[in-house]
């Protein structure tokens, strides 16, 4: 019997709900986001913890039987702000139109946190037993480096919400049928580079002017194999004055096994290392990676392609940071892929105006997901269906209001 999916209707108004829940972060705020999800799973009979260090910023995690070699679907609640963005609907409206379901953080990363929701609901309505637990985290704090959600977590309840396998976000797929999976992803790192000069009155030539060296040296760095982008620069109190420094801090993102000296110096070489530049560490992440011989990788590349027969399946190193970040170093094998198939004008949705995925997508990469967990979770064949989840009374339920 193949896997069936949920309805689409009720995929699209299970995250239409889910998007009119503001989580924007700053400030982070995702308690009604925890008590959103814990309804649901309680629908299904699934019991359910959340886990705080900042009360404001709680997590969620469910678990499906118990055991280290758990399969982990993660997704982060928080979402990016909207300020200033030229959105023409309701940023946290959740309208459904024309196939689509429009809101803040319907790709990034609601729109799988529903997916894994309807998965786990499958799983515990379908009554059959789990060779391997299946878990639901839900982290917060991600948008703004994860110390409250998945960084703490890893730390201080490891065994509650680790597992032997961990699929979370990182690539999208293309209309072509390209599915890059995320194995690794680069460190973030922040270095300042600062330029000497000589000081003195703006109305005399100076060709020792520090804001002139600094940026001199800009375009090279652009040009080089690390590529470090600029974010902040600081010089000068006067206009008529010449400072005696100028500085800038450079966001570098850092290949796994890097160590501050390599990229430091790398960084200089490709400035020309000139006597009047220095550098110095302003914030330092490691890269980290996963194997890719695996049997999660196993599962994604069957799932994929029974969905999919002429996917081009490929392994990826990602240069945005995500929840694997602290879990990897732990002995975790973390994934990340967001099975939804975007164009460019879609995937610009992401952190930017006009954010919305497919209802198409949704019932797509919820069937991926359901495969990937029939391979992983449970014994011989069989399917895990999700007809359920589109019901009133489970967690596809239409609510008035967040």
């Amino acid at each position: 019997m193949p896997i069936r999916a949920a309805s689409g209707e009720g995929l699209g108004e299970l995250l239409s709900d889910y998007l009119r829940v503001d989580s924007t972060n700053p400030p982070g705020d995702t308690r009604t986001c925890v008590e959103w999800l814990g309804r649901r799973l309680e629908a299904v009979g699934i019991a359910w913890q959340a886990l705080a260090h900042d009360p404001l910023k709680p997590n969620l995690v469910a678990s499906l039987s118990e055991g280290a070699n758990a399969l982990v679907l993660h997704h982060h609640m928080d979402v990016v702000p909207v300020t200033g963005q030229p959105w023409t609907v309701e940023p946290f409206g959740g309208l459904v139109r024309d196939g689509y379901v429009h809101g803040r953080g319907a790709l990034d990363m609601k729109g799988f946190g529903v997916l894994a929701l309807a998965a786990i609901a499958a799983a515990k309505s379908s009554g059959r037993e789990l060779r391997r637990p299946l878990r639901f985290l839900a982290t917060s704090d991600e948008e703004i480096g994860g110390a409250e959600g998945a960084g703490w977590l890893a730390e201080a309840h490891f065994e509650e919400t680790a597992g032997e396998f961990l699929w979370t976000e990182g690539s999208f797929a293309t209309p072509a049928g390209a599915y890059p999976i995320q194995t690794s992803e680069t460190g973030v790192a922040a270095f300042r580079l600062t330029a000497r000069g000589r000081p003195g009155h703006a109305s005399v030539d100076n060709p020792e002017n520090p804001i002139v060296r600094l940026a001199s040296v800009l375009p090279a760095l652009a040009a080089s194999r690390l590529r470090p982008n600029p974010t902040v620069l600081e010089a000068g109190a006067s206009s008529n004055v010449v400072p005696a420094t100028a500085s800038c801090v450079l966001d570098v993102r850092t290949p796994p096994g890097s160590t501050v000296e390599e990229v430091a110096a790398e960084i200089m070489g490709s400035a020309g290392s000139p006597e009047w530049l220095d550098i110095e560490l302003v914030r330092w992440g490691d890269g980290t990676s996963s194997s890719d011989d695996s049997e999660l990788m196993s599962a994604l590349r069957d799932a994929i392609l029974a969905e999919r027969s002429g996917a081009t399946i490929t392994t990826v190193q990602g240069r945005i940071g995500t929840d694997a970040r602290p879990y990897r170093p732990r002995g975790v094998t973390c994934y990340g892929l967001v099975p939804f198939e975007l164009d460019a004008h879609e995937l610009a949705g992401m952190h930017g105006p006009d954010e919305r995925v497919s209802i198409e997508n949704l019932e797509r990469g919820l069937r991926i997901m359901l495969g990937v967990v029939e391979r992983l979770c449970f014994e011989g064949g069989g399917a895990v269906t999700t007809e359920t989840v589109a019901q009133g009374e489970h967690p596809g339920g239409r609510e008035e209001g967040p």
